[in-house]
């Protein structure tokens, strides 16, 4: 069973295999002390905040199953330091329970936001005044229910703003994101075209995974020509993407009842994993878990997007905006004419601060820990087969020296024996 589960997730027909939209059917099988590395590897891979591959919904459906499978405050308290929209989908009782000025102030703002009650929204209204998260809470009017997305950017425009205001500037990535939240009336032909237009850039670029998991969004609130383009521009992607894209396009769904059951339906192997790991002990799915993420965390790692915090002032529409950093390799002219290549400092250096800036330390932290924890246990892998090697090899050669020593006793007594007689 375990070799079937593996094969599915590191499939040689998806050379990008595993993908993060299989974190959440991956942090359903991990084991609860292993949730807060879920939530490390969620954060820097699925984009908190987004860059150019990374997709919120991804975010989002991990923290929908972090929420409901968090047990202790102990553990909860990391989650919600690396991935704080996981404070909208905890359980009553458990929101009750936490002490909000040990937590970090987004995690709060998640939490007031999708609570029912005052006090928790008072308390943010407080502590959050002096924070991007200000306009939100300073609203004339509480709302009456706001979608429980990661974004924090879009979230402070849904609480804030409209359907008018809500779809002014936004980006082609926030209007695909957006489209479920939207009335009938805001969703636009403009608004259309750009959720398009983020599907045919993922697959020119080749992302079988992204682009799947757009249209999984996207496709019941587009028309039957967009549906048409969607399907001759997937053409481009190899096997199983394309076919699959083709299989979402050609079916009426309802609106997805989560985000895991939407980036459920957006993986070609979400069903059939889910059967296999039905009848696999949890112990088992487990191990398997840690491996899989461990894999996604080196494969796709950090992304350098621009970062925004809870101190920073709002500034909403900015927070899908994709990074455009400059190369830090340069040609430079030489004296006969032709160029060289050279690594400039100095741009390399800005690089590694906008990384630093995307996802914080304790993201990269984490995601080279994970690394060095798959590099540890390959080179202790090798130590074993060349220790094994090596005694064996000495095993050998004190019996050939034995053999050897044997050898030429024998001959020394031989000759001997001759000599004497």
């Amino acid at each position: 069973m375990n070799r079937e589960i593996e094969k599915l997730l590191a499939d040689p027909l998806r050379p990008d295999s595993p993908e993060p939209t299989l974190l959440a059917l991956l942090a359903r099988w991990a084991d609860e002390h292993d949730l807060p590395s879920v939530a490390s590897v969620t954060a820097a891979v699925g984009g908190l905040p987004s860059s150019l591959f990374a997709w919120p919904v991804v975010v989002d459906a991990v923290a929908e199953v972090l929420g409901a499978r968090v047990g202790t405050l102990e553990g909860l308290r990391e989650i919600l330091h690396v991935l704080p929209p996981v404070a909208a989908h905890l359980t009553p009782a458990l929101r009750a329970s936490v002490n909000w000025d040990e937590v970090d102030l987004d995690a709060l703002a998640y939490a007031a936001l999708a609570d029912e009650g005052p006090d928790l929204w008072e308390l943010a209204r407080t502590r959050l005044s002096q924070t991007r998260w200000h306009d939100a809470f300073n609203a004339p009017t509480r709302p009456a229910e706001i979608p429980r997305i990661s974004d924090a950017g879009l979230l402070i425009r849904l609480a804030t703003r409209p359907d008018a205001g809500l779809v002014t500037g936004l980006w082609n990535k926030q209007a695909a994101y957006l489209l479920p939240f939207l009335s009938e009336t805001a969703i636009t032909p403009s608004l259309r075209s750009q959720a398009v237009e983020v599907i045919a850039d993922a697959a020119r670029n080749g992302s079988g995974w992204y682009t799947a998991a757009v249209v999984a969004r996207v496709t019941r609130y587009l028309g039957d020509e967009d549906r048409l383009r969607i399907r001759e521009v997937a053409q481009q992607l190899p096997q199983p993407w394309s076919g699959h894209i083709a299989g979402i396009t050609e079916q009426d769904h309802p609106a997805w009842p989560s985000a895991e059951a939407e980036l459920a339906a957006a993986h070609p192997t979400s069903a059939p994993l889910r059967q296999l790991g039905a009848q696999t002990p949890s112990s088992e799915l487990a191990v398997i878990s840690v491996d899989a993420v461990e894999r996604i965390a080196i494969k796709y790692g950090p992304v350098a997007a621009p970062h925004v915090d809870a101190q920073t002032p709002p500034d909403a529409s900015a927070s899908m905006a994709p990074a455009r950093l400059p190369e830090p390799v340069e040609r430079v002219p030489r004296a006969n004419g032709q160029e060289r290549l050279a690594v400039n400092a100095q741009t390399a250096l800005d690089i590694l601060q906008a990384v630093v800036a995307a996802v914080g330390v304790r993201a990269i932290v984490s995601v080279a820990k994970t690394y060095l924890t798959e590099r540890g246990r390959r080179v202790r892998a090798d130590a074993s087969v060349a220790k094994t090697y090596l005694t064996e090899r000495a095993k050998t050669d004190r019996e050939r020296i034995r053999q050897d020593g044997e050898t030429a006793r024998r001959r020394a007594d031989r000759d001997g024996a001759v000599g004497g007689g």
